[in-house]
C-alpha cells in the first residue's frame, strides 16, 4: 500500500462519523458546479485564443515581408 492509499484510508476513518449541515452541503456543490462552468468557458476561449494566434501570425509575417 503506498502513501496516498495510506492516508485516503486514514482520513477516511477520521472523517467517517462527521456531519455537515444541509446549507453548507448545498453551497460546496454550488461552488463546484459553478467552478466546473468556468473550467469548460476557459477552455474554448483558450480554443479560440488558438486558433486566432494560428491564423493571425503567418497572416502578420507574410505582409511584414511584402
Amino acid at each position: 500500500m503506498n502513501l496516498d492509499e495510506q492516508l485516503r484510508t486514514a482520513y477516511q476513518e477520521e472523517t467517517k462519523n462527521w456531519t455537515i449541515s444541509d446549507r453548507t452541503k448545498h453551497k460546496i456543490l454550488n461552488a463546484v458546479r459553478r467552478e466546473s462552468r468556468l473550467k469548460r468557458h476557459r477552455k474554448k476561449w483558450l480554443v479560440t485564443v488558438l486558433l486566432a494566434a494560428v491564423l493571425i501570425f503567418p497572416t502578420g509575417a507574410y505582409a511584414g515581408y511584402s
